[in-house]
Parts: C-alpha cells; sequence; structure tokens
C-alpha cells in the first residue's frame, strides 16, 4: 500500500552516487518568529492598510453628507489588510532548500562543502517558543571544534529526517 501523505522531502538520486535532497525551511525560528511576529504585525499592518486603501476607494461616496466609510467597509478593509499582512508573513518565512550529500566524501549545502572526514556528529537542535511551545529545529554537525549548521529552521520531525537521510547515505557508521 502506498502513503496517501506527501513526505516532507524529495530525495533524488544521481548516477554517480550522490543523493539531492529538497525540502522547505523557515528563515526565523519559533523563539525569534513569536517576537518577530509582534514587531511585524505593528509595523506591516499600517503599510497593508496603505496598499490596500486605493483599492477601496471606488466604494468611498465624496457626496455623503457624513464624509465618512461605512461601516462593513472599514471591516472590509481590515480584513484585506490582515490578508495581506498575513500572506506576507508566510512569503518572507517560507523558502525551499536543499542540500547534496556525496557518498564517503562529503555534504554540499548553501555554496558550502563540509568533508565527513572532519565530521564528528551529526544531530539536530530544537529551539522552543515560551509563548506557545511549538519547535523548530535544524540539522547542524560537530566539526572539528565547531558547530556548523547544515540547514535552516523546520520541523523537529523533519529535521530529524534529515539528519538521518545523510548519517545513512554517507558512507560512514555514525555512534
Amino acid at each position: 500500500m502506498e502513503s496517501s501523505f506527501e513526505k516532507g522531502y524529495d530525495k533524488i538520486i544521481y548516477p554517480d552516487g550522490s543523493i539531492e535532497l529538497n525540502f522547505k525551511t523557515q528563515r526565523i525560528s519559533a523563539h525569534s518568529g513569536s517576537n518577530f511576529a509582534g514587531i511585524l504585525m505593528m509595523a506591516l499592518y499600517p503599510v497593508s492598510c496603505a496598499v490596500t486603501s486605493p483599492a477601496m476607494m471606488p466604494f468611498y461616496d465624496s457626496r455623503s453628507v457624513r464624509n465618512e466609510f461605512p461601516l462593513g467597509l472599514v471591516i472590509f478593509w481590515n480584513i484585506l489588510a490582515v490578508a495581506l499582512w498575513l500572506f506576507s508573513i508566510w512569503k518572507f518565512n517560507n523558502k525551499k532548500s536543499s542540500l547534496t550529500i556525496k557518498p564517503s566524501v562529503g555534504i554540499i549545502f548553501d555554496s558550502n562543502q563540509l568533508p565527513f572526514a572532519e565530521i564528528q556528529t551529526i544531530t539536530t537542535l530544537t529551539e522552543t517558543s515560551s509563548r506557545n511551545g511549538k519547535g523548530t529545529a535544524y540539522v547542524c554537525a560537530n566539526a572539528n571544534g565547531r558547530q556548523v549548521k547544515i540547514t535552516k529552521y523546520m520541523s523537529p520531525e523533519l529535521a530529524e529526517t534529515i539528519a538521518t537521510e545523510i548519517k545513512n547515505a554517507s558512507g560512514y557508521s555514525w555512534s
């Protein structure tokens, strides 16, 4: 039976044995994202209102005695502005990433190369938000006394899966 659920990543195996993993990541973590969203809400909401106001002008009747927007139009305008704001946050935060694993050689990610011979461990680190308890994680490698961040932020489950794929495809035995 084949699963009806979509995988969190795509795996491409090339003829030379290298493996490319494509997956969705986030630019900011859950911890900084919860703080960042509050700041963006205050900063971008007026911008959203300014951008959506030309769409509302045809509905404004300047001959009105009270010379004000109808309440229903103001509510619709706010809904439109919030929708634009949410779309902007979603578009800014989500990103597609990829990394290439060359068995017995190393990992290529974000124009960087990391040989397996220099890696002691490959792990995931999770950061949680104190406000909502949601967490984001990333895959990192301990190499030459440094912690190298291999991926951007993603769900903890996807990070564990990507780390396992790297370990399995590396050709090395990890403890």
